[in-house]
């Protein structure tokens, strides 16, 4: 390792639901030769947890249907196929959040849900980290509708599909969302 940098930030240019900071990059050698120094931004947002749901008797996972505006502004129609996630609250334990999310969403009630691993999705613009965990399911284990919170604009569909059909989905470009991608070719080389 010939490089390191160091930042700081110089000031915060939005603070809402998330914030926006502005960073001075400084990147040098070891040998301390200049290599440059960048304006960059952060969007820190706080972290996540997502859960793929698998049933291993029936083969089959649990994908939630959702609109994006992400997507939508992308050119698509802005649904997309995910897991169940959620945002981690101030002093929450992610896999609390996974548990209480995958029923909200889904109206799957898991237990001890397995962490897989932890990622950050988008590291030029954003700190978010995703704790990405494994949960079994049966039909028992559905004690609600799911369908997500309305009071906070959620509007979910929940559907099962063969895993095989699922993995198919992502070869074909049906599945874009990149936590959903990694958990089920995850599933893929762990089944």
């Amino acid at each position: 390792n010939d490089m390191k940098a160091a930042a700081h930030k110089i000031k915060t240019l939005l603070k809402t639901i998330f914030t926006v900071d502005h960073y001075k990059v400084r990147k040098e050698k070891d040998t301390g030769e200049l290599l440059g120094e960048y304006d960059r931004v952060n969007i820190d947002r706080g972290d996540a947890v997502a859960v793929v749901l698998f049933n291993p008797a029936k083969q089959t996972v649990v994908l939630i249907h959702q609109f994006r505006l992400a997507s939508y502004t992308r050119g698509g129609d802005g649904m997309l196929w995910e897991i169940p996630a959620g945002m981690i609250e101030l002093q929450e334990q992610p896999e609390t959040v996974a548990i209480r999310e995958t029923l909200e969403e889904t109206g799957f009630s898991i237990h001890s849900p397995q962490p897989i691993l932890k990622t950050i999705i988008a590291p030029g613009i954003m700190n978010e980290y995703i704790h990405l965990y494994y949960a079994e399911y049966n039909d028992a284990s559905r004690v609600a509708d799911g369908g997500g919170l309305a009071h906070e604009g959620e509007h979910i569909e929940v559907h099962e599909f063969a895993l095989e059909r699922a993995l198919l989905m992502v070869d074909q470009g049906e599945i874009e969302d990149a936590k959903t991608i990694l958990g089920l070719q995850w599933l893929q080389l762990n089944n």
